[in-house]
């Protein structure tokens, strides 16, 4: 198991990068391809200006090892008036080998205080299915709280899935 001690948090990573942003989110869908919306399939026609503006327009924070981007997270702010005091974290993904040592706490903690750089936002949300306890454990060490459930939200391989939603107000 790699050492937290080696790991760095990039808050905006340069579009010369797409391949290495690329490459860890399809390593994410691979991977576990039951805490996405999406399928592999969905990307299959991306070009590098695809990649390009999904780098460049959205708010992504990523943790590297020795160069080597090893965690992808991000954040939506809405723009809607109405609900612009919320933020939504969604993608967390660790590589496998830089599991367990801090490394999504880390970036959730990074997420979190961007969102307190944001005077507007009082609440942050996100939604995690229920494959994935680790996540769910993680965010309520951090202060979240189950707000709500949606029972079979996704199906996954014949199996149906709980979307937990969590909140944490920060203001």
């Amino acid at each position: 198991m790699a050492e937290i001690k080696n790991i760095k948090i990039i808050e905006n990573l340069d579009l010369e990068r797409w391949e290495e942003f690329r490459d860890i989110k399809l390593e994410s869908i691979r991977e576990d391809n039951s805490a996405f919306y999406t399928q592999l399939d969905f990307y299959k026609n991306y070009t590098q200006d695809h990649w390009q503006k999904e780098l460049f327009n959205h708010k992504l924070v990523f943790a590297e090892n020795e160069g080597k981007l090893i965690g992808i997270s991000g954040i939506t702010f809405y723009k809607n008036e109405k609900i612009k005091h919320n933020a939504l974290l969604d993608t967390l993904f660790i590589n496998k080998n830089f599991r367990g040592i801090g490394v999504g706490k880390k970036l959730t903690e990074e997420r979190i205080n961007i969102c307190l750089k944001k005077e507007d936002i009082i609440n942050v949300f996100c939604e995690i299915f229920s494959s994935q306890k680790e996540s769910i454990e993680l965010h309520k060490k951090l202060g979240f709280e189950v707000v709500g459930k949606m029972p079979n939200f996704l199906k996954h391989e014949g199996e149906f899935l709980d979307n937990y939603n969590l909140q944490k107000k920060i203001r």
